[in-house]
């Protein structure tokens, strides 16, 4: 039987495969009305390889029901696989991307949850079951920002010489349906992977930080903070506040800080450890000009975002945890809690931009977690 889709389905149709109707059958997964990948019925090759890429995931209890929908799509009768049927014409972006990239793909789309930077992205297999690239499409202004920013720092990162991390190739970087497009190629995470060494990621990082240069710049008159209080204050009462603490915090000291480059989101499902490298992935968040340290300190906090059952404790659990956290950036002892307080007002301004708190994202409500800590730090500075 095949079902109307939800409207999040049914935009994503009429996006990747506008005005065509009847030509191939998908599976909505888990439901047509809380969907999260769109998959294809067959090639049962190409479906198997599609799920097992876009849901990668360092959970346990993930990648076991990762192999149990596997396990169907590759062996269950059509009529038993799981999830809802929907059509979708033959040709669209499978066919140009497929024309781009040289061979035949069959995309498999991942949706993701409801959130403010929601798009699709595409992992492109071909018919006999090799992964050859990632697509995502761009569906508003923010993720069309997003996607085009990937795809500049992925152009600009190919042309450093980056010894202790590596990324993804750029293959395809232009509009479809009018929509920011980028395609790039798969990354090795499958073979070769290791427990993720500290150290290794930790020289990835600093590497990273440091390919375009390092300049120097006292905090109180740095562009830097100059711009990010200007993000703030444009963001409602709860962005002037944040603003204003991190205010507090640059003129309580006189500090000068080192600046350089940062991923922008290296959080644990970004990357992996092989025995010769670090792969680092999705780099739409990609920016210049920011202290050293950024990445370490997402990282430290997305790894602890979830275990940590009262998100009030995560920001003052960064704090303690930073002085390690950034010992390999050479960050001044004396500087690391105003490094770290900036990392949060940049992490403020980013939720508060894209409007996080109203998808129900678990951190995007920053007046309730964030805020009081940056308060409660310069209060004690300050007494």
């Amino acid at each position: 039987m095949t079902t109307t889709p939800g409207s999040v389905v049914a935009t994503t149709i009429e996006l990747l495969w506008p005005g065509r109707s009847g030509g191939r059958c998908y599976r909505v997964l888990p439901t047509a009305t809380r969907p999260r990948l769109l998959v294809p019925e067959r090639p049962r090759a190409a479906a198997v390889a599609g799920l097992r890429a876009v849901r990668e995931s360092t959970s346990r209890q993930s990648r076991a029901r990762t192999a149990a929908v596997s396990a169907a799509f590759s062996t269950a009768p059509t009529r038993l696989l799981p999830g809802e049927r929907v059509l979708v014409g033959d040709g669209g972006i499978d066919q140009l991307l497929g024309e781009t990239l040289g061979t035949t793909v069959v995309a498999t789309v991942h949706l993701g949850p409801d959130r403010a930077n929601r798009k699709p992205v595409l992992a492109l297999a071909t018919p006999d079951g090799s992964i050859v690239g990632f697509a995502k499409v761009a569906v508003d202004e923010l993720t069309g920002r997003l996607v085009a920013a990937e795809g500049d720092a992925l152009r600009l990162l190919s042309q450093r010489s980056l010894r202790q991390l590596t990324i993804p190739r750029l293959l395809f970087d232009d509009t479809w349906q009018g929509a920011p497009t980028t395609v790039q190629s798969p990354l090795p995470v499958h073979s070769e992977r290791t427990s993720a060494d500290p150290s290794r990621v930790a020289a990835a990082q600093v590497e990273l930080a440091t390919c375009t240069g390092v300049t120097t710049a006292s905090a109180a008159e740095s562009a830097y903070v100059t711009q990010l209080t200007r993000r703030l204050r444009s963001q409602g009462p709860v962005g002037q506040q944040v603003a204003d603490e991190i205010t507090t915090a640059v003129e309580a000291v006189d500090l000068t800080l080192p600046f350089g480059v940062w991923h922008g989101d290296w959080r644990p499902t970004n990357c992996a450890v092989t025995e010769s490298t670090v792969l680092v992935w999705d780099w739409e968040r990609y920016a210049s000009d920011v202290p050293l340290g950024f990445d370490a300190l997402h990282l430290a906090l997305t790894s602890r975002a979830r275990a940590t059952e009262d998100i009030a404790d995560l920001a003052p659990l960064l704090y303690a945890l930073a002085p390690g956290v950034l010992a390999a950036f050479d960050v001044d002892a004396g500087a690391v809690p105003l490094v770290t307080s900036l990392y949060l007002g940049e992490i403020a301004a980013r939720y508060l931009t894209d409007g996080q708190h109203h998808t129900g994202a678990r951190l995007g409500d920053v007046g309730a977690w964030l805020l009081p800590e940056l308060h409660r730090r310069n209060a004690v500075t300050a007494s």
